[in-house]
């Protein structure tokens, strides 16, 4: 219920808030644009939501994370082909993680509300598979080799496939005790 002023930088205010702004106003919020910032207000309420999945996935996550601290039952559909699903199942990963309930089905979702975040007392984050690949890559070029350690071969992160691009174009990968290795086959 808070009013605030989001100052956007860089390419920021260049990016669409449409369809994501019509579901919040639509759900009660105001939101108003003057250049590089936007005016929110209003209480975001309990309902029926849905947006495209060809969208931000960051806007799928957001309303993910939101819609069950509200007081009602939520409807989250999700119309035509998913682009970024990996990064709304790392969502899902880190609600099932706070204890949060978000029942999955073809559509959507239906998510409960007034459900409260129980964290664990302390929680380790994955490293970043978008990052990492980087490195891999490098490794890819070298007869010594890089290791990349934290990556979770079990994460929901699309860009761990950079490993399977790796040994496909013949780079040596090995999993370590201590994290990846990629190295000039």
């Amino acid at each position: 219920g808070a009013a605030c002023v989001f100052r956007r930088e860089g390419r920021l205010p260049q990016r669409p808030l449409a369809p994501f702004d019509r579901e919040l106003t639509a759900h009660g919020m105001t939101l108003r644009e003057e250049g590089d910032l936007l005016y929110c207000s209003g209480q975001l309420q309990s309902g029926d939501y849905t947006l495209p999945g060809d969208v931000s996935s960051q806007y799928i996550s957001g309303l993910l994370m939101a819609l069950p601290r509200l007081a009602g039952e939520s409807r989250r559909t999700i119309s035509g082909r998913t682009e970024s699903a990996a990064y709304i199942t790392m969502t899902e990963d880190a609600l099932r993680l706070a204890g949060a309930v978000a029942q999955r089905s073809e559509q959507g979702w239906r998510i409960p509300g007034r459900q409260v975040y129980h964290l664990p007392r302390r929680c380790e984050v994955e490293g970043d598979w978008s990052s990492a690949a980087f490195f891999l890559c490098m490794g890819a070029l070298s007869e010594n080799g890089v290791t990349v350690r934290g990556m979770n071969l079990r994460s929901s992160q699309g860009d761990k496939a950079a490993v399977d691009v790796l040994r496909r174009f013949g780079a040596v990968v090995e999993e370590t005790g201590s994290g990846i290795l990629v190295k000039k086959a």
